[in-house]
């Protein structure tokens, strides 16, 4: 088992994997319509775990009812979660900070055990978010936050939290195939 955020680097970095088993997101191209490239995403972060050697279960309840990640990675050996995911088509809205949100809230309640939270996430029309639109999300894990109920969730360390990007270049008008993975940093 190797380490989660370097595994994640590495194919994110290469996208082997991603071209070897999603050639229909990779080459052909797909639509941003429905849950198409939400499907795709979870099955593909499942897969990766899985190649870098953790038990994975993409849509996985966890922290009881309250959260439902997008993929999980549990090591294998100590039975913990090690890394959390959400992937989600950003709009324009809350879309992900509630995403988050979620990462902070399991990551308490499962005991601070993952070593890795992570956020990957596209625009709606593949237009690139960049670094500065996501400057805000780490302020979440620095400062925590109030639920609807106003129960408060305490920070935690911001070096927990990546944020990745998915970048696509158009096939033909209305089709787009997943060029890169890039890394999104606070400045």
């Amino acid at each position: 088992m190797i380490d989660a955020y370097a595994a994640l680097r590495e194919e994110f970095g290469q996208l082997e994997i991603a071209r070897s088993h999603f050639p229909m997101w990779t080459d052909w191209g797909v639509a941003d319509e429905s849950v198409t490239v939400h499907s795709l995403g979870l099955t593909y972060l499942t897969t990766v775990g899985q190649f870098a050697g953790y038990a994975c279960c993409c849509e996985c309840p966890l922290a009881g009812l309250e959260v439902r990640a997008d993929s999980v990675w549990w090591n294998k050996t100590s039975r913990t979660p090690a890394a959390i995911f959400e992937f989600e088509r950003h709009k324009g809205g809350n879309e992900l900070v509630n995403k988050v949100q979620n990462l902070l809230r399991a990551y308490h309640r499962l005991e601070a055990e993952p070593v890795l939270l992570c956020l990957v996430f596209w625009t709606k029309n593949f237009y690139p978010l960049g670094d500065e639109g996501v400057i805000d999300l780490w302020q979440i894990f620095e400062r925590g936050f109030a639920t609807r109920n106003r129960h408060r969730v305490p920070p935690a360390s911001r070096q927990l939290l990546r944020i990745f990007e998915c970048l696509h270049e158009d096939v033909e008008p209305g089709l787009h195939r997943l060029k890169q993975i890039a890394e999104r940093r606070r400045s």
